[in-house]
């Protein structure tokens, strides 16, 4: 364990340096829906499957108005230079659709562009991304 720490460290040494003060905050997986509904929580719950991941259980889309609080605070702040903080939101790329999938009895996967995902759930359908 000392081992793999000190060699992961050693070789982290050729990495990028600053001596300026940074907060970097990643953030990915905009867009993507893993469960539809709390309601598909609770029906899974019922039939004996455990939903104990995270992600799962705090998967949600981000909406208009999550995404307007959002900026509004990230444009509350400024460093020394006035410039305000930056975020790059990765989005992935699709997502499952549930409707197809159903439809053909949980026995192929279909997917969904996740620009369309937005277009069937209150409160997203505004949101506009560049492809």
């Amino acid at each position: 364990m000392i081992f793999r720490s000190f060699f992961h460290n050693i070789s982290q040494l050729q990495g990028w340096h600053t001596s300026r003060k940074i907060i970097v905050i990643e953030s990915d997986d905009w867009g993507s829906i893993r469960i539809p509904s709390a309601d598909t929580i609770e029906l899974l719950k019922k039939r004996g499957i455990e939903i104990n991941d995270p992600y799962n259980l705090n998967d949600s889309l981000a909406s208009e108005q999550d995404l307007s609080c959002l900026f509004e605070v990230l444009a509350s702040f400024k460093d020394s230079k006035g410039n305000h903080p930056v975020i790059t939101a990765n989005t992935i790329m699709a997502n499952p659709d549930f409707k197809k999938i159903r439809e053909r009895e949980f026995k192929e996967y279909y997917y969904e562009l996740f620009t369309d995902t937005l277009q069937l759930y209150p409160q997203h359908h505004r949101q506009s991304f560049q492809l």
